[in-house]
C-alpha cells in the first residue's frame, strides 16, 4: 500500500514509514486482512473540500481485494505529458468506449473544479476588499482633516517660533514629529484590535494566514503616509506666513 503524509504523521512519527507493516483490527468483508507493508509516501490529497483537512489515507491496489467492489461512480485523474489537458478529452474517450460503449462519462479540468470550490471564498474576498479599501479611505480621509485642523491650530505658536528666529524646517519637523507620535500610538492600539478579531474571521480565510504579514504591514504604512502629508502640507503653509500675519489673525 501506500500512505499519505497525514498517515506517517499521525502513526509513524519519528519512524521509517517506507517497509513499515500495517494490519488493519476491523477488516470489511472482502477487503484484505493480511498484513500490509508501506512500499512509499505521498503528499496530502484533497478530495471532499479545500477546507476540509487531510485525513490518513492509504491507498491499496484494487487486485488485492478478493471480491469486486460495488463501485457506481468512479473519477479517473489523468495527467497530460505535453500540451492542454482538454486535448486528453478525445483519447480517453476511445480507450474508455473501447472497453464499454455503455459508459456514461464527463471530462472536468481540474482547474476548473478547484475555481468553482473556490467561488464561495472568492465572493467573500471580494466583498471583504471592497469595504476594506472603503474604511482605509474613509480613515485617511478622516485622519487628514483631523491632522489638518491639529496643525492649523498651531499657527500663532509655529509664528512665535517663527519670530524667535527657528528655520522653517525645524518648525515643520516638529509637527511631523508630534502627528507622527501620535498616529503610532493609534495605529499600534488598532494593530493590537485587529489581531485579537482575526480569530473570528479566521473561518472566512483560504491560503492566508490570520495574522497576514503583508495587510498588517501595508495599511499601518498607508495610514502613517496619509497622516504626515496630513500635517506636513497645513504645517508647511503656516511656514509661509509672515509671523506677524499670524499673530494678528489670533
Amino acid at each position: 500500500m501506500v500512505a499519505n503524509e497525514a498517515f506517517v504523521k499521525r502513526f509513524l512519527p519519528g519512524h521509517a514509514a517506507v517497509g513499515a507493516i500495517v494490519v488493519d483490527a476491523h477488516p470489511q468483508p472482502g477487503t484484505p486482512s493480511a498484513p500490509l507493508t508501506i512500499v512509499g509516501v505521498v503528499g496530502n490529497a484533497v478530495d471532499q473540500s479545500l477546507r476540509a483537512e487531510a485525513f490518513p489515507t492509504l491507498y491499496q491496489p484494487l487486485a488485492q481485494f478478493r471480491v469486486p467492489l460495488p463501485i457506481v461512480n468512479t473519477s479517473l485523474s489523468v495527467r497530460a505529458a505535453s500540451g492542454p489537458p482538454s486535448l486528453l478529452a478525445r483519447s480517453v474517450s476511445a480507450a474508455l468506449t473501447s472497453i464499454d460503449r455503455n459508459l456514461a462519462f464527463s471530462f472536468h479540468p481540474l482547474e476548473e473544479q478547484v475555481s468553482g470550490a473556490r467561488q464561495r471564498e472568492r465572493l467573500v474576498a471580494w466583498l471583504a476588499g471592497f469595504f476594506g479599501v472603503l474604511a482605509l479611505l474613509l480613515a485617511g480621509v478622516g485622519l487628514h482633516g483631523v491632522m489638518s485642523y491639529a496643525v492649523e491650530r498651531q499657527r500663532v505658536e509655529i509664528g512665535i517660533r517663527m519670530a524667535l528666529g527657528a528655520q522653517r524646517e525645524d518648525v515643520i519637523a516638529l509637527a511631523v514629529r508630534h502627528t507622527l507620535i501620535m498616529t503610532i500610538c493609534g495605529v499600534a492600539s488598532g494593530l493590537l484590535v485587529a489581531a485579537a478579531l482575526t480569530r473570528y474571521l479566521q473561518t472566512l480565510l483560504f491560503g492566508i494566514e490570520p495574522l497576514d504579514p503583508l495587510t498588517f504591514i501595508a495599511v499601518p504604512a498607508v495610514l502613517v503616509a496619509v497622516a504626515l502629508l496630513a500635517c506636513y502640507m497645513p504645517a508647511r503653509r503656516a511656514t509661509s506666513i509672515d509671523p506677524m500675519v499670524a499673530l494678528r489673525c489670533e
